[in-house]
């Protein structure tokens, strides 16, 4: 997050200073943004601490409750390994053609590569959380 603070405090303040910015600062901040994001999802589903809407499902009893939930973490798993699934294949697909970033000429595949990791590594966390869940009850 410091990374891309600092370069885009760099990147406006030479542009407007100095009519000179940071070159290939969106390529930087991009890179940085990919990381972080992809990085702190497996915390955040590691802690459960991904946003969730709270209603109020008293009325429909503990077992609806539990089995709604269920389907939740079954659906939330679900989706996660397919998006780290399909991030996998694209990032095979930018390897393969040897894609790069423009101006920095970064390789893009392993980048992708992390941020399908990330994902399963969520999906994991996740299924591994449902199920001790529904083990504790």
């Amino acid at each position: 997050l410091l990374v891309m603070a600092g370069v885009t405090f760099l990147d406006v303040g030479g542009r407007a200073l100095l009519d000179r910015p940071v070159p290939a600062a969106y390529e930087l901040v991009q890179i940085a943004q990919s990381i972080l994001v992809f990085a702190a999802l497996p915390l955040a589903t590691r802690a459960r601490m991904h946003i969730t809407m709270g209603v109020s499902l008293a009325a429909l009893g503990r077992r609806t409750e539990a089995a709604l939930s269920a389907v939740v973490d079954a659906v939330s798993v679900a989706f996660l390994a397919l998006f780290a699934w399909r991030l996998w294949l694209m990032a095979d697909y930018l390897t393969e053609m040897g894609e790069t970033l423009m101006f920095l000429r970064v390789p893009v595949g392993p980048i992708v590569h992390f941020m399908a990791a990330m994902s399963a590594l969520s999906a994991a966390y996740l299924a591994l959380a449902a199920v001790r869940e529904r083990l504790a009850r």
